[in-house]
């Protein structure tokens, strides 16, 4: 996860991350809103993984977690790639 960046409150940018912020952590936010998820993912990808693929298995990952543990649809996750690891 990425550990410096959180997203912007309207979405579709990184900004610096404040640990503690509501409905934000290290590299995620998550806003619930008319009983829908959005969630904001922020990762360090590996050096040769395709990032779209790597992003598509990561948004049904969560779209699956909140399904079986939430029973909370998800409206939207976004995947963000922070860096690349050396």
């Amino acid at each position: 996860m990425g550990a410096g960046a959180r997203l912007h409150p309207g979405g579709g940018r990184l900004v610096g991350l404040n640990r503690g912020q509501a409905g934000a952590s290290d590299g995620v936010r998550l806003l619930v809103q008319d009983g829908a998820a959005y969630v904001d993912v922020a990762i360090i990808a590996q050096p040769g993984h395709p990032l779209r693929p790597l992003g598509q298995v990561i948004q049904q990952a969560v779209t699956e977690a909140f399904d079986r543990m939430l029973d909370m649809p998800v409206a939207e996750v976004n995947v963000f790639v922070e860096d690349i690891a050396e």
